[in-house]
């Protein structure tokens, strides 16, 4: 299998201090890395990003059941993404450095000898982005 595409991560899960879900600064890391896929996409990259791709599929499953899909389904949804990748990017939001799914994507791709490209984050709108 050709590896041709760029997989682009970013910290999404926000717990409160209560262990219950930030639902507004999920949605705000969502709309920044989202942002920053379109960049990539429009100047020509292919790109993978599973929070862009999957973040309406937990939304859904929340508005339908009451709960989100756990953070360990999504690590071992995107596994094969990852493993198939020709590069990991990290879009380094606030909390990037703190986030587990983070250091298992970035453990994944250097067990892999994946290339990883560190992105530094530039808001053009105001949001918190921190809890």
């Amino acid at each position: 299998m050709s590896k041709s595409y760029i997989y682009l991560a970013s910290p999404y899960t926000a717990l409160r201090e209560d262990n219950t879900y930030d639902d507004i600064l999920m949605q705000e890391r969502y709309t920044a890395v989202t942002e920053c896929f379109q960049k990539l996409v429009a100047a020509g990259l292919i790109v993978y990003c599973p929070i862009t791709m999957s973040h309406h599929i937990d939304c859904l499953h929340r508005n339908l059941h009451g709960n989100r899909m756990p953070p360990e389904f999504w690590y071992e949804f995107d596994k094969p993404f990852i493993q198939h990748a020709s590069q990991l990017f990290i879009l380094k939001l606030p909390g990037w450095e703190e986030s587990k799914g983070l250091k298992d994507e970035i453990e994944t791709a250097k067990d892999r000898h994946i290339p990883v490209t560190y992105l530094e984050f530039i808001s053009t709108h105001a949001t918190r982005l921190e809890t």
